[in-house]
């Protein structure tokens, strides 16, 4: 079972044979005060009886977003900015643009802080083997598992390696022994909102990546504004 605090992530979905819910009176009765909003039961596949039969499945795909968001490039950012002024009918001040913002609309130069973050087409592949074999007094199933899906932000992702081993052994005619082992191993790569995902729709098209010592530039929205995380840092 997997407790309250447990991750289903944990289980490879190639072992699942069933999904149920159970909301009766019954599984607070097993389960106790956890249950009070009701239980998902997972069983997972065991051996069938009849000839060993060894199963494997690929796959992979790609993910990418249909409909990005078109950003602001520094120039058209630059006049909004001069525009802004204008239409308030106040004269430009002098700290208006910062000197960084001035070398990057002087060279041409604009960063796209969405599509720096985003995984313009992310990875997802899976691989599975399993064998089952049962006889009228012993079924086992052994399934062996490796998925890996890379974020479609930059450095994020999930993988999962999983070794399930089922065995159910009868003894005599009313006593039945059964173990259900399982073994996962994940890594999680992973971020934020307001580290990331915040900062580069809002991003400033006129601050670099980096500085001229190769440091991450901390973005300024203006030449007052605050300082905001760099989300490619």
């Amino acid at each position: 079972p997997v407790g309250s605090d447990g991750a289903i992530s944990a289980i490879n979905p190639d072992d699942i044979e069933s999904i149920s819910v159970l909301k009766d009176a019954s599984s607070t009765a097993i389960y106790g005060a956890r249950a009070a909003s009701g239980v998902i039961l997972i069983t997972t596949k065991s051996g069938k009886l009849g000839k060993p039969v060894v199963e494997a499945s690929a796959y992979w795909g790609i993910k990418r977003f249909s409909n990005p968001i078109d950003m602001m490039n520094a120039e058209e950012l630059a006049e909004l900015r001069r525009e802004s002024y204008a239409v308030d009918n106040i004269s430009m001040p002098a700290n208006a643009f910062l000197d960084t913002e001035l070398a990057m609309l002087a060279a041409g130069k604009s960063t796209d802080w969405w599509n720096e973050v985003i995984n313009q087409n992310s990875l997802t592949q899976n691989y599975q083997i399993s064998f089952s074999s049962g006889t009228e007094t012993t079924k086992v199933r052994v399934g062996l598992g490796i998925y890996d899906e890379e974020g479609t932000v930059k450095n994020t992702g999930f993988t999962r390696g999983s070794l399930r081993f089922n065995v159910n052994q009868k003894i005599g005619k009313r006593v039945t022994l059964s173990s259900y082992n399982n073994i996962s191993v994940q890594s999680y790569k992973g971020s934020n909102a307001t580290s990331v995902l915040f900062p580069a729709m809002v991003g400033n098209p006129m601050s670099p990546i980096t500085d001229d010592k190769g440091e991450y530039y901390a973005m300024i929205q203006n030449g007052i504004g605050t300082p905001r995380a760099n989300p490619v840092a």
